[in-house]
């Protein structure tokens, strides 16, 4: 699409972005919100001590939830105005049901299947004070309506395409613990894109979604609004190999 920063990281508000750019621009969506789990007991820690949970480099991850869930719905809402489909992975924890309930509930004619990562055992965070261990996650599947066939795809000859995948992540980044495992990206860019096409992730990281993108020969967008993940972002893309996939 003209116009559109391709291959690039742009630090800003995902919002603010996205909302200069025309309607369904992009071909693909897949993300991972903040979880706004920081300074409460979502993982077994103490609400509002010392010890509390921060994923994120430069800002901390506790809005209120209200307001939580309301940012969520606006950032899907833009997400499916500028795109054909949008993967949105997220963890059901203490603090992301209400989101995920609230989502459900307003994209219920959006909603085209749920795809679930099951994560090796390895891989699980350990459980404290009677909580359970968090053994997958899901990836809401929406696009321009409520029908399970995805017209536009680019799957394999037997059309097999499961909605379960177990992954391990192998890679971990002290600036940024709440990363994706790079199959993650690379499986729906691989299925639901094709050679070329644009692919973009609002909240960019650490740059896993563009180094899936270019491994698989797809333009990428990345946005993040922390700028030290930009730098990690690009290194990583330096040693990733066009077309590899």
């Amino acid at each position: 699409m003209e116009n559109l920063p391709l291959n690039q990281y742009i630090v800003g508000d995902c919002l603010e972005v996205m909302r200069e750019w025309p309607d369904e621009c992009v071909d693909l969506i897949v993300t991972s919100p903040p979880y706004n789990a920081g300074d409460n007991d979502t993982w077994g820690y103490q609400p509002n001590s010392s010890v509390g949970q921060n994923f994120y480099s430069g800002y901390k991850d506790n809005m209120d939830e209200k307001d939580y869930i309301s940012w969520c719905l606006d950032v899907i809402k833009e997400c499916l105005r500028v795109s054909r489909y949008v993967f949105w992975n997220v963890q059901f924890n203490r603090s992301t049901r209400g989101m995920i309930l609230s989502l459900q509930n307003e994209f219920f004619d959006r909603m085209k299947d749920i795809f679930i990562w099951h994560k090796q055992e390895k891989y699980l965070l350990g459980a404290s004070r009677g909580l359970m261990a968090k053994g997958w996650e899901y990836v809401f599947m929406l696009g321009g309506d409520d029908s399970t066939l995805f017209k536009y795809n680019n799957f394999t000859g037997n059309n097999y395409v499961p909605n379960i995948k177990t992954w391990y992540k192998s890679k971990s980044f002290p600036e940024h613990h709440a990363t994706f495992p790079e199959e993650l990206p690379r499986y729906f860019v691989q299925h639901f894109t094709r050679k070329d096409d644009i692919v973009c992730d609002p909240f960019g990281g650490v740059g896993t979604t563009a180094v899936a993108c270019t491994e698989l020969n797809r333009n990428w967008i990345c946005i993040d609004i922390e700028p030290k993940y930009k730098d990690i972002a690009m290194k990583r893309l330096q040693g990733a190999t066009i077309g590899l996939f």
